[in-house]
């Protein structure tokens, strides 16, 4: 059993590792998405592309070019040591990369000819791409242009702004990859709480799971004014931890937190925190999260410096 625990961990730490790899990888992709809608926006009512941009788009498209082979590394990866009712969405995952990919380098191979056929105007920056990459629109004329003759379909591409679609709501799928310890359900169930809400800073407040800290409370209900009155620690700074991720090294709001996991048993008699008892009392918490943060302090001798670690830890993966 013990040997299975640590597979368990080391597939789960590798996959973790591993997906964060494959986040940056995909940030890559959507920073050139975005630098591609940059170029269309900035130059949409100007004559020509100019031989600075026409360069930089030059390297930046040659870089470009490299990252489906550092995607397929580290996919290649994933799908060796992932379980096998996750291969289906691994290969969704490669074949939804590749599409991007090929759309966002054909796109650029277009604009790069038409500056080097002299037909750097707005029409050759156009796209003649047989999809478009998302469905934002900039305002201009939604009317088709003519390369030599040639007429094209009017394809534009979208802005993008980090977890942020082009319409402003939030993007599932990117905020799994970037924030990889969230459970999809519980990703499904924070933007669904949010949809609604028009104000792009209320809707990313809102993201962050409330709930968790409501059920903190009811856990710790009957033992927090103990641990704070019996460590004299300043409710100001355990406030400023839970609601604005403020950290101090008050020693009294250390041992507050080892008071609190004291009192819910969650010590073993050697002085280590045990992982189930953890994820039995903070029911919010995914194992692999658990395994993470004890990971973190497991060589830490002092048992507030234990517990306020733990809790930072967990404070700061599960407010996204």
């Amino acid at each position: 059993m013990a040997n299975e625990n640590i597979q368990d961990y080391v597939t789960i730490s590798t996959i973790t590792l591993l997906k964060r790899k494959r986040g940056a990888v995909k940030h890559k992709l959507t920073c050139f998405k975005t630098y591609l809608n940059d170029i269309d926006v900035k130059f949409v009512n100007s004559e020509q592309l100019s031989p600075k941009c026409i360069a930089e788009l030059k390297i930046r498209t040659d870089t470009f070019e490299l990252i489906n082979n550092e995607f397929e590394q580290i996919q290649n990866d994933i799908e060796l040591v992932c379980l096998d009712n996750e291969l289906e969405i691994q290969y969704n995952e490669r074949s939804s990369f590749f599409d991007n990919y090929v759309s966002l380098l054909a796109n650029a191979r277009n604009i790069l000819k038409g500056s080097d056929d002299g037909g750097s105007s707005v029409e050759g920056r156009r796209s003649s791409g047989c999809s478009s990459v998302g469905s934002g629109r900039s305002n201009v004329d939604q009317s088709s242009f003519q390369i030599h003759g040639v007429k094209l379909a009017f394809i534009d591409l979208p802005k993008f702004n980090g977890l942020m679609k082009a319409n402003g709501d939030i993007d599932l799928d990117l905020g799994l990859d970037v924030v990889t310890f969230i459970p999809k359900r519980l990703g499904i169930k924070c933007i669904k709480n949010h949809k609604h809400e028009l104000d792009k800073c209320e809707k990313s407040y809102e993201t962050i799971p409330q709930e968790h800290l409501k059920e903190w409370g009811e856990v710790i209900k009957s033992i927090n004014d103990v641990c704070i009155e019996s460590n004299k620690t300043d409710k100001k700074l355990i406030k400023e931890m839970l609601g604005e991720l403020k950290y101090s090294e008050d020693k009294a709001l250390k041992c507050y937190w080892r008071c609190l996991h004291e009192k819910l048993g969650l010590f073993k008699p050697n002085g280590d925190i045990d992982l189930d008892l953890v994820l039995k009392v903070v029911t919010f918490i995914p194992k692999e999260l658990g395994i993470k943060c004890i990971e973190n302090q497991k060589h830490e001798m002092d048992k507030c410096e234990k517990s306020y670690k733990l809790a930072k830890c967990v404070i700061d993966e599960i407010s996204v």
